[in-house]
């Protein structure tokens, strides 16, 4: 009986550790960092950051290190945040009420922050440094969350909070800002993304008050606030002053105060000079008054050069497969930059499992022989060529499936360069698994 009761356990505890983790708050590693820990927190390979300046803003209060942030659900695991209000206020708590206040900690007028909005001066947060690339490197890479309290009452209204990542040095024509949407190069701004709706505090009953961009809703994430329309009479904005009662229904799935926030945004500054010293700004501010604060995640600078080459992998029906259907594999390539890539191959050779039929490719993009798809050229953050493999499945074997894209040039980060799909397949004799995936060591 004991023995039952053992392995009843053992089972359960088993099963468990298949389970989703709930979403907990990320690890604050330094509340109260110095100067130089939030250099070392975020600097990456090929950079080296120093000499920081504190122009703006209270370090105690605005700023903090994080490290386990993809259990916060963040798309960023170890970083920065810097926030106009509380930030470790910000990271404990789970967007509980309509909106939080920020405390007031002051202005400061920056003439980058001022240029995309004349009133981002309050609870001003501004931290300068200096940036050397190492030998053969020829661009930055910074990547970040911004999110922010205003969301989503105030989009289209003057309270257009803004942050900026400004860099300045040997062949920048004067200071080119990094914190830039990939899709139109405007700055990020409350009225540039959002959640493709006006806020119903934003006087968008009448018109804006400021030039508002509505179409950049696909790199927004809502994280609690509501999405009901303020009335038919008004169907592109949404409604204002949400009780603490509804707001309890809607879904938080990010672990922060803030109201929403971009997807994980990548900037590339490229033609830089390998060896020389460029001035880099972190700059944040309110705008318009001291409430409701705003934020950004970062998680690191880097210096890169070559091409990041991206592979994405999916079922084009995901369900369970039994032995005889057929299945079909979708594989995305993608050039995340700085550079254009010449000579991109993808290896998806199909395990054992599956017995080839048929693939295409669209674009018409290189060609898919004996499990090697040589793409060739690939440009920065238009060509993404998808290859889609039908095959048979069969009654044994291994079902694991992996594509591997790789290049002889220099590529900043192989952690995308993988991607793996495991089909459910019922009433198969599957082979032990191989616990660890192929690896492609350039």
């Amino acid at each position: 009986m004991r023995f039952f009761l053992y392995l009843t356990l053992i089972v359960a505890l088993f099963l468990n550790s298949f389970s989703f983790a709930q979403v907990t708050p990320v690890n604050i590693v330094k509340e109260k960092p110095t100067l130089d820990q939030i250099l070392n927190h975020i600097q990456a390979k090929g950079v080296k950051l120093s000499n920081p300046r504190l122009l703006s803003g209270n370090i105690d209060k605005q700023v903090l290190t994080f490290e386990n942030g993809y259990n916060a659900n963040f798309e960023i695991d170890k970083g920065l945040v810097i926030s106009t209000g509380n930030a470790k206020e910000d990271v404990l708590s789970r967007n509980l009420s309509p909106s939080k206040s920020s405390p007031n900690t002051g202005w400061y007028n920056d003439s980058d922050l001022t240029n995309i909005d004349n009133q981002a001066i309050y609870n001003t947060f501004v931290l300068e440094f200096d940036v050397v690339l190492d030998p053969g490197l020829t661009a930055l890479r910074v990547a970040f969350q911004f999110g922010s309290e205003e969301y989503p009452d105030y989009v289209g209204g003057q309270y257009n909070d803004v942050f900026g990542f400004f860099v300045k040095g040997p062949g920048i024509s004067g200071t080119k800002n990094m914190a830039r949407l990939p899709s139109n190069n405007k700055p990020i701004t409350i009225n540039n993304i959002n959640y493709g709706k006006y806020g119903g505090n934003s006087g968008a009953w009448s018109s804006p008050l400021k030039p508002t961009d509505l179409s950049q809703n696909d790199l927004y994430i809502n994280n609690g606030h509501t999405t009901k329309i303020y009335s038919n009479s008004y169907p592109n904005m949404l409604m204002a002053n949400i009780n603490d009662a509804d707001l309890k229904n809607y879904k938080r799935d990010i672990y922060i105060e803030w109201n929403g926030l971009t997807k994980l945004i990548t900037y590339d500054l490229k033609n830089l000079i390998p060896g020389e010293k460029y001035t880099f700004k972190m700059a944040i501010a309110d705008v318009s008054d001291t409430t409701m604060e705003s934020g950004v995640i970062i998680e690191k600078l880097q210096g890169v050069d070559g091409s990041d080459l991206a592979v994405e992998k999916n079922l084009v029906e995901d369900k369970a497969y039994i032995p005889g259907d057929l299945i079909e594999f979708k594989i995305k390539s993608k050039n995340l930059g700085p550079y254009i890539n010449t000579d991109a191959v993808v290896e998806d050779i199909l395990p054992s499992g599956y017995e080839y039929i048929s693939h295409t490719i669209t674009p018409n993009f290189g060609n898919y022989i004996n499990g090697k798809w040589t793409i060739g050229t690939l440009k920065v953050a238009v060509d993404e060529p998808e290859l889609i493999v039908k095959a048979k499945v069969l009654p044994s074997g291994e079902y694991k499936n992996t594509a591997i894209i790789k290049s002889s040039k220099f590529d900043p980060d192989l952690s995308n360069n993988t991607a793996t799909v495991l089909p459910e397949i019922k009433g198969a004799k599957k082979n032990r698994m191989i616990s660890n995936p192929m690896i492609f060591i350039k």
